[in-house]
C-alpha cells in the first residue's frame, strides 16, 4: 500500500500545476527576451537559504504535477516553474538553457534548473547540452 501523501504536498502539486500553466502561455504568447526575464539574471548573485528538504519538495511536486497536465509541460517550462517557486521560498537556483544537434543535425535545446548541488528539473541528458545562456535567481 502506497503512504498518502499530506495536505503540504497536494498543495504544492496544485501551485505546481497552475504555474506549470502560466509557464506554458507565457512560452506561446510572450517573446522570449520577456519570458528569460522570469528565470533570473545573468550575473551571478548571493546564494541564499538552502533547504535541501524545501527544495526536494518543490522538485517532487513540479516533477508530479508535469505528468497530469492536459498541455505539454517541456522543460523550459519545468525551469520557469521550478525558479519561480524556489525564488517564491528564497532559495537561490541557477537555471540553464543549452543547445546540440540531433542525429540529423537539427538544433534541440534543452533546458534544466539547479539549487547548490540538487537538481531540480531536466537533469535526464543536459550533459550533452552546449551552455548557452545561464539565469541566476
Amino acid at each position: 500500500m502506497k503512504p498518502r501523501r499530506s495536505v503540504q504536498e497536494y498543495v504544492l502539486a496544485f501551485e505546481a500545476f497552475c504555474l506549470l500553466g502560466i509557464a506554458r502561455a507565457c512560452i506561446l504568447f510572450l517573446p522570449f527576451p520577456f519570458v528569460s526575464n522570469g528565470l533570473g539574471t545573468d550575473n551571478p548573485i548571493q546564494i541564499r537559504e538552502k533547504n535541501e528538504h524545501r527544495m526536494l519538495n518543490v522538485k517532487l511536486a513540479i516533477a508530479r504535477a508535469s505528468r497530469h497536465t492536459p498541455w505539454t509541460s517541456n522543460c523550459l517550462a519545468q525551469s520557469l516553474t521550478a525558479a519561480w517557486m524556489l525564488g517564491r521560498r528564497q532559495i537561490s537556483s541557477s537555471t540553464y538553457l543549452g543547445v546540440k544537434r540531433d542525429d540529423n543535425g537539427s538544433m534541440i535545446a534543452h533546458s534544466w534548473t539547479v539549487s547548490g548541488e540538487q537538481f531540480i528539473t531536466g537533469k535526464k541528458g543536459h550533459e550533452s547540452f552546449h551552455v548557452t545562456q545561464t539565469f541566476y535567481r
